[in-house]
């Protein structure tokens, strides 16, 4: 899978950054082994969450509290795909 962090303090943060979320699930969904298309189901947790196992492959890791999936389209966000792209091209 793919791992993004999104820097926060902002317990609200499902919230008060509906955007940001997206656009980090989006982002985690195109960069994963998974297919490029369709639907995808990410997942969201804080950092003290995510643990990894004794002994496990590099970037496998374990969620342990309070997990939510979010749901992204991701052949339905071409748009906002190709907004993040641009971003990165200008901040490289």
């Amino acid at each position: 899978g793919s791992h993004v962090v999104i820097r926060s303090h902002d317990d609200d943060l499902p919230v008060t950054a509906q955007d940001t979320i997206t656009d980090a699930a989006l982002l985690a969904a195109v960069n994963s082994k998974g297919p490029q298309s369709g639907k995808a189901r990410v997942s969201l947790t804080r950092c003290r969450h995510v643990v990894k196992p004794a002994g496990a492959k590099a970037g496998l890791v374990r969620l342990t509290s309070d997990v939510k999936t979010i749901r992204v389209n991701v052949s339905a966000e071409r748009e906002r795909l190709e907004r993040l792209e641009k971003s990165k091209q200008v901040n490289s």
